[in-house]
């Protein structure tokens, strides 16, 4: 997914039933099984089956933006110890909280997981016919070092190589705010 146009082009294959639209968490196994190469696409709603945020189980690091998305690096996992201290913390806290707690350890300064993987995300306001609302959805990627190269794009595919995003269906919703630009 390398743009805008990549990911509308997702979004309505999804929009026209083609791929499927999550509306549910991931299991712990399909959680376990995350890989490069993933690609999904889920709505963000309270009801109507949506799901508030994507959560996939992993450490992430802070977004940075590029272009229409934002990307996360996967981090090292909280060690049994860092947990304990956190769960020490927190109660010295409820007991006490005037206390100053001390500097712990922040998902900045936590180490990237060697061979990790990138989440890449996009999201969009979805214009459906018939409905007075957008929704909006989000497209999640995942890839792993140098594979972003490698791994099959739009056009490797027959029936999204096909596909004719319609005018104004979606418009891109960058994380500081509602973008102007519609893709076609």
């Amino acid at each position: 997914v390398r743009d805008g146009r990549d990911a509308h082009v997702v979004l309505e294959a999804v929009r026209v039933n083609m791929l499927p639209l999550i509306r549910r968490r991931l299991t712990a196994s399909e959680r376990e099984t995350l890989t490069s190469g993933n690609v999904f696409v889920w709505e963000e709603a309270e009801n109507d089956g949506g799901l508030l945020r994507w959560t996939d189980g992993r450490r992430w690091s802070q977004s940075r933006m590029r272009g229409d998305y934002l990307f996360y690096e996967e981090k090292m996992e909280t060690t049994p110890e860092e947990k304990e201290a956190k769960a020490a913390l927190r109660a010295k806290r409820a007991s006490d909280p005037a206390s100053v707690p001390p500097s712990t350890n922040r998902r900045k300064d936590r180490p990237n997981r060697p061979n990790g993987l990138t989440k890449q995300t996009y999201s969009a306001l979805v214009y459906l016919p018939g409905s007075s609302q957008p929704r909006k959805w989000h497209v999640v990627a995942y890839f792993a070092g140098d594979d972003y190269l490698r791994l099959p794009v739009i056009e490797s595919y027959d029936y999204l190589r096909n596909i004719r995003v319609p005018e104004g269906v979606f418009v891109s919703s960058k994380a500081n705010g509602l973008r102007t630009d519609r893709y076609s």
